[in-house]
């Protein structure tokens, strides 16, 4: 790689290989080489930054030097994959993306701290860029809009610093190595809709089948709908509820739904036949919150009334409830393995219990006002839904795994 002075300090360049080397010259930013400038960057990329003026060589584009002004000194650096757009971040947490063929910027991002990797994805339609925050996501506007290449879509935090970033082949898969020592993996999840589901009124609650073909949906238009998730098709309009529904659970083979309303009722329906098989209970208060037990034969029924009740799934006779919950319960949810049972409250409050004999196993606080509640598959760690638009990982102790 040519290397090229122009009248700031040389930072250090990477080998072409990816082994970082010092520059040997005078005026090193930083001798001991932090590990941020010593990641590789996407497109293999070798470059040599400055603190104000900067110019980077591109292996296989042979004389070919971008030159660009920089408003603070460079930490990380990324070239797209067709080699036409650059992305240089810097000390003060900014990310510039310029035209390989310019001079000027065509956009700047700003977060805290330095940036320490930038990526761009093989398809060329997004950037993922780590500070000490965490992971911050850049995709193309869906629709596209004139002067808008990239724009910020996604947010994820992370307590330890990133250190490195690539995108896998598919361009949603984004692996990232930490201060730590570990490996990480994130899926890039788009943020525009891929398909469009209508029913008369807002929706308040949907299940999804493990096949990713059937998705069930509760609304205040007083149906429970059945859709083809692949087509977009709407397979059956399930009525009954007196009032609007709140929320819906499928079975784990997707044959059974079940839904709650503000009728306080629970009814069972046939999915394939697309019809009610029975009103299931009528409660004391309505159920916000609805889940079936992976074994498909029990149903957790949470609400208004602060308590959470497991209910047998084809009789409705009550088997056991949950007490002590604060406030409203909103989010209800098994754990994988069957054996624990969690909670979610209007107020932030999230309680983990054995479902066996109803104790309380741990808790904890959120400031937030709690919509929904997942498991993660293997029960490490808690996904919350909230009402100002922020979905929260929680991991669950140790010691209470």
């Amino acid at each position: 790689m040519t290397i090229e002075h122009c009248g700031g300090l040389l930072a250090e360049a990477m080998s072409d290989n990816g082994a970082c080397r010092p520059n040997g010259s005078s005026g090193l930013i930083n001798p001991a080489k932090p590990p941020w400038l010593c990641s590789p960057v996407a497109g293999n990329v070798s470059p040599s930054v400055r603190t104000s003026d900067c110019v980077f060589g591109i292996p296989g584009i042979w004389g070919l030097h971008v030159r660009c002004r920089l408003p603070s000194v460079p930490t990380a650096v990324a070239v797209r994959f067709d080699n036409q757009r650059l992305a240089v971040g810097d000390a003060d947490g900014r990310v510039t993306l310029w035209n390989v063929n310019g001079s000027e910027p065509l956009a700047r991002w700003s977060w805290t701290g330095p940036i320490r990797a930038l990526a761009f994805s093989p398809d060329n339609q997004k950037l993922a860029v780590a500070d000490q925050q965490g992971l911050h996501m850049l995709a193309a506007p869906n629709p596209p809009r004139a002067g808008v290449e990239l724009e910020p879509q996604q947010d994820y935090s992370h307590s330890v610093p990133l250190t490195a970033l690539v995108f896998a082949p598919d361009s949603v898969e984004v692996h990232a190595g930490d201060a730590s020592g570990k490996h990480l993996v994130w899926l890039y999840a788009a943020a525009q809709p891929i398909r469009q589901f209508n029913h008369g009124g807002p929706v308040y609650g949907v299940a999804l089948d493990a096949t990713g073909s059937t998705l069930v949906s509760a609304s205040a238009d007083q149906t429970v709908r059945i859709w083809d998730a692949q087509s977009g098709q709407q397979r059956a309009q399930l009525s009954g509820h007196q009032g609007a529904v709140y929320a819906v659970a499928l079975s784990p083979d997707a044959a059974l739904a079940v839904s709650s309303g503000t009728d306080r009722t629970l009814r069972l329906w046939d999915v394939v036949g697309g019809r009610q098989l029975k009103l299931l209970a009528t409660l004391p208060e309505t159920a916000y919150a609805l889940a079936v037990h992976p074994e498909g034969n029990r149903v957790l029924a949470a609400g208004a009334d602060r308590k959470a009740r497991l209910l047998d799934l084809l009789t409705g006779s009550e088997q056991r409830v949950y007490e002590g919950h604060p406030d409203f319960i909103h989010g209800a949810a098994f754990q994988p393995n069957g054996a624990r049972l969690l909670t979610y409250g209007y107020a932030g409050h999230l309680r983990l219990w054995n479902m066996a004999d109803g104790q309380l196993v741990w808790e904890a606080k959120l400031d937030r006002v709690g919509n929904g509640v997942a498991s993660s598959p293997d029960g490490t760690r808690i996904v919350l839904a909230n009402a100002d638009g922020t979905v929260a990982i929680v991991p669950v102790p140790e010691t209470v795994r």
